[in-house]
């Protein structure tokens, strides 16, 4: 009796980690987001990259230069990485969904507090009043 449940339990952790890698492998390209604080918008456009070794890799592009992302892991749904915007690291913690990945960032203007914000693969900036200066810089660093 004991065989057929092991055999139940080894097939669910197999279906878990193909629906895993599914979604590791659905974030390669571009994503689009804003950021907010204080009133102001910040475009930001992630270009994400990951093997089938579940290694990740990208660059966040913004008005203000692109910046390649470090110490990358992927854990199943969950995304983790830090870049450096001037003298600050910033810590990205992020969940991965079918047609989003929510963002959680914190260390921005060398503060502690955490900033919240969706990315999606639609470029809905230039609409949401950006700017077509933006949209180009986009455009310029997309992955083909």
């Amino acid at each position: 009796m004991k065989l057929p449940a092991i055999g139940l339990l080894l097939t669910i952790a197999s279906l878990l980690f193909s629906i895993s890698t599914v979604q590791a492998q659905n974030i390669n390209g571009n994503w689009y987001g804003t950021i907010r604080d204080g009133g102001k918008e910040f475009p930001v456009l992630f270009i994400l990259k990951s093997s089938h070794r579940h290694q990740l890799s990208g660059e966040i592009v913004t008005p203000l230069g692109s910046r390649m992302l470090k110490r990358c892991q992927i854990n199943r749904d969950s995304l983790y990485f830090i870049d450096n915007f001037g003298s600050n690291i910033l810590h990205h913690y992020a969940k991965v969904y079918s047609d989003s990945i929510t963002m959680k960032m914190k260390g921005l203007w060398g503060n502690n507090r955490f900033y919240y914000f969706t990315l999606t693969r639609k470029n809905t900036l230039s609409s949401n009043g950006i700017g077509l200066k933006v949209d180009s810089l986009f455009v310029q660093k997309q992955v083909p």
